[in-house]
């Protein structure tokens, strides 16, 4: 019995975890062409330029190598134990750099800045 509980926190947390990223990434699409109604369609679509290079820099530079850096430094100090909350720190700055970029554009659709400031909150919210 406490097997089948167990597993199925397991799947709910996982399940909750994918319905929280998915509606952040939703409402992110839904708002988009609400907030530059004066573009064109296609316009309005290459605006997404700004999320794609946020997701794709991010990829690159703060995954796999970036991740097993900080690991590694963080298990010397540790007195060589690796432990798998070291993995959590790059969630920090991840953490504030969307929130910052969530701010920058919710504040550049309201102030109506120009839409390069938009782009630059996307890449924000994704990187």
């Amino acid at each position: 019995m406490y097997s089948s509980i167990i597993g199925g926190e397991c799947c709910s947390d996982f399940s909750l975890g994918l319905f929280a990223n998915a509606s952040r990434i939703c409402s992110l699409l839904t708002m988009e062409p609400a907030a530059y109604i004066d573009y064109k369609l296609q316009i309005q679509g290459l605006f997404f330029i700004g999320l794609i290079v946020g997701v794709v820099l991010a990829e690159i530079f703060c995954s796999g190598r970036l991740s097993d850096w900080v690991v590694r430094r963080l298990t010397l100090q540790n007195g060589g134990e690796r432990l798998p909350e070291m993995r959590l720190w790059l969630g920090y700055p991840a953490a504030m750099t969307s929130s910052i970029g969530l701010i920058v554009w919710g504040s550049s659709i309201d102030r109506e800045w120009p839409w390069m400031t938009g782009q630059v909150a996307f890449f924000l919210c994704k990187f």
